[in-house]
């Protein structure tokens, strides 16, 4: 099974609508989705047919929504209930551009930290998967994500970390089964620019020789490489960008199930990307046909 921590959940609100600041604006038309990216991982792999056990904090009215909106699509779910309500994410589409205001959400406290250590502890093997991706909820430290590494180690479960270069760094000790960085996150945690391709796949080297086995990066319009003892590159599939949002969850669903399906290190590169791109060319998560209709048009474009 594959396990994902989002530690702090959301409601994404999608608003078009043509914005004058200082003015009143009414939206054209709204969207209320659970958001989060271990959320996404897991509504994803669903989608592409492995069982999953989304978990997460979340807390008040927007918590229940989430807790819900997950009812029937995910296999399992264990959304630990903190203090506050669960943030609301408003995401404004015009024309030109996206614009985007991320509250805060819910505090994490001890007793909810110990209640999510304590179920992976009792759930986690060496058959399943340990996603953590996405931004922390307050009161969740850096020593608690090294804690949620330590245990997906214990276990012997396969670890997979998709969060934020200022923590990713420091949990490269904990040699996660796959890491997905984009471009950008990874110039931020090696201090180098990477503009030579060179330069980008000698990092990419080093980072593997450190013992994570797939070093995965996006590149958005570039498409992505994968280094996991040799190097490959996948071009950016073709079609209208709608919204990214997803898009990089989207990878990491297509690259476990790729690796579940024992794909080779290319194949798996090219269907996480097929993943990634199908999300991003419409509103909301891809399903598996899209997904696959794109990965079997590789290099057909």
């Amino acid at each position: 099974m594959i396990y994902t921590v989002t530690l702090n959940p959301s409601v994404d609100l999608f608003v078009k609508t043509e914005i004058e600041l200082g003015k009143l604006n009414r939206a054209e038309s709204e969207q209320y989705i659970a958001g989060g990216k271990g959320i996404n991982v897991s509504l994803l792999v669903e989608k592409l047919g492995i069982k999953s056990c989304a978990i997460g904090f979340v807390g008040g009215f927007t918590g229940e929504f989430i807790k819900n909106s997950l009812k029937g699509k995910v296999s399992e779910i264990n959304m630990i209930e903190c203090e506050g309500v669960s943030r609301i994410n408003i995401k404004v589409e015009d024309e030109k551009e996206l614009t985007e205001i991320n509250l805060s959400g819910i505090r994490v406290g001890s007793q909810q930290k110990e209640e999510l250590f304590e179920f992976l502890r009792n759930r986690l093997t060496e058959e399943d998967y340990l996603d953590i991706s996405g931004n922390t909820a307050r009161g969740f430290e850096t020593e608690d994500i090294e804690t949620l590494c330590r245990i997906a180690n214990e276990k012997k479960a396969r670890l997979v970390v998709d969060i934020n270069e200022k923590y990713l760094k420091s949990l490269l000790k904990y040699r996660p089964f796959l890491i997905k960085p984009n471009i950008a996150e990874l110039s931020g945690m090696t201090g180098r620019q990477l503009d030579d391709p060179e330069e980008l796949i000698q990092v990419m080297k080093d980072i593997h020789e450190q013992g994570i086995a797939n070093v995965l990066v996006s590149m958005g319009g570039d498409g992505a490489c994968l280094y996991d003892g040799s190097y490959e590159r996948a071009e950016a599939f073709k079609g209208k960008v709608v919204s990214t949002i997803g898009s990089g969850d989207s990878m990491v669903a297509g690259f476990m199930y790729a690796s579940e399906q024992g794909m080779n290190g290319r194949d798996k590169l090219k269907y996480a990307t097929a993943c990634g791109s199908a999300t991003a060319f419409k509103l909301g998560l891809a399903d598996k046909q899209e997904v696959e209709d794109l990965f079997n048009s590789y290099g057909k474009q």
